[in-house]
This record gives C-alpha cells, structure tokens and sequence, in this order.
C-alpha cells in the first residue's frame, strides 16, 4: 500500500502538513517495530516531487469496525475477548514510548484466528510532548483534545473506552444524532442494575440463592446478556433519525 503526503497539503497551524505526518507514521511504525510492536511493515520512504511517499504492508483484511457493524452484536465472550485485545494493543504502544492518538476500531484490523494489529500512526507522538496541533476522530476524541498541555497517552485511554463500548454494544457511546444527557442516562441505569445483579449473585440472594453455583452463574449470565442487548437496544433508538416534518411553517 502507498500512502501519500502532500507538501503543504492539509496544513495545520502549527505548520504540519501532509508530507511531515508521513514521516511520523514512517518514523512511529519503524521505531514500535524496533521494539516488538507489531505494526504493518514499511517497505521504501521516499520523495516524489517534494510529496513523502511511503510504502507499507497492506493490512488486506477487515477492521474491528467492519466487524462490529456486519455482526451487530457479538457475544459477551467474544466481545470481552476483542475488546481485553485492543487494550493490549494501546498498551504495547504505551510501553514502546508511543501515543498512539488515532485509537478506535477502524483502525484496528482482524486477522486470522482474530490477531488484531493496529494501523494508521499519522498523527502518533513519543510519550510526553506537548503543544501538539490536537489529532484524532470525532466521537473518540478525549475531553482534553484541545488542551496543548494533555498528556496525549491518556487521549488514548478515553478512545479505548469509547472502542470497547463500541464492541460490547454495537454503537459508539457518543454520537453526534443523540442527546448526551439521555445516552448517558441510560448507560448509567444498565451499569447500576448489572451492579446489583453482581452483587446478588455473590451474596447468594434470590434468584441467585441456588446451591449449583453453575445454576447461579448461568443466571447471571442470562441477566447480563439481556440487559446488554436492552442497552443496545436503546443506542440503535437514539441513532435514528427523529420523524416528524421539519420543513419550517
């Protein structure tokens, strides 16, 4: 695959443009290489007509996105499995030194067996610097995006958490169609009532009272289930678009 960056192309006010984040891809993928990250492989880096050009390994296969949108709703199972992956991912990038800055399920892709790998470093950075131009996705982007000062690695601690609700679910949890306030309601009223199923179940209170603990623990599993499928239930709703005519008087 060969990515291109334009000189002077997309520039930001801190003077990056297109040609400088090519580099850094060039620059994170070569240096998360270095210590055993994997990361697609980069082939030649060169200059064509004062444009960067940089040839890497083609991931080929289909992003965690792409996944989450065909199956809808995964297992508990597979969606705890996926989602433990992509917070290995982010860690191995922390450890090497790198801030990811772009994390969310588009830019993770499932390989056999379900390897995941992490793609698109554009706008990477090494742990620690500050006063960037803020880099990211709308809906995974932190609350201190806009801040120079942020700790970029916390950036993408937030967009983790945005993906992996993303996969549990089947939605983003911040959507730009929906109100906020009762988007969060309702994540809060599923989270307390998995709570106290939790809690029931390991007090032994009804209906968690059985002595088959496997009879207890297949309950629980029921009740969570069901109250995961209600949450995504209820994010599909505010994803639609309201009916009604708009047209003005």
């Amino acid at each position: 695959m060969l990515k291109e960056g334009r000189r002077h192309g997309e520039t930001d006010w801190d003077g990056q443009d297109g040609r400088a984040r090519v580099r850094t891809e060039a620059m994170a993928l070569r240096e998360l290489a270095a210590a055993g990250v994997h990361v697609p492989v980069v082939y030649e880096e060169f200059d064509e007509q004062r444009h960067a050009c940089l040839a890497v390994e083609d991931d080929g296969e289909r992003t965690l996105e792409e996944l989450v949108r065909v199956e809808r709703l995964l297992s508990v199972r597979g969606a705890l499995l996926l989602s433990a992956g992509v917070a290995r991912l982010v860690a191995e990038v922390h450890e090497a030194g790198w801030a990811w800055r772009d994390c969310k399920p588009r830019n993770v892709v499932v390989g056999d067996h379900g390897v995941l790998r992490r793609i698109d470093f554009e706008g990477g950075c090494s742990i620690g610097v500050r006063g960037l131009s803020p880099w990211g996705s709308e809906g995974y982007a932190s609350p201190e995006w806009l801040d120079p000062a942020a700790d970029q690695s916390s950036c993408d601690l937030f967009a983790l958490g945005v993906s992996c609700y993303q996969v549990l679910v089947g939605t983003r949890s911040f959507g730009a169609t929906s109100s906020l306030r009762e988007r969060s309601f309702n994540l809060q009223q599923t989270a307390d009532l998995i709570e106290e199923n939790t809690n029931a179940f390991h007090l032994g209170l009804v209906p968690y009272d059985s002595d088959d603990a496997s009879v207890n623990l297949a309950r629980l599993t029921v009740k969570v289930e069901g109250l995961r499928v209600e949450q995504c239930r209820r994010e599909q709703q505010l994803d639609q678009p309201h009916e009604g005519n708009n047209d003005p008087a």
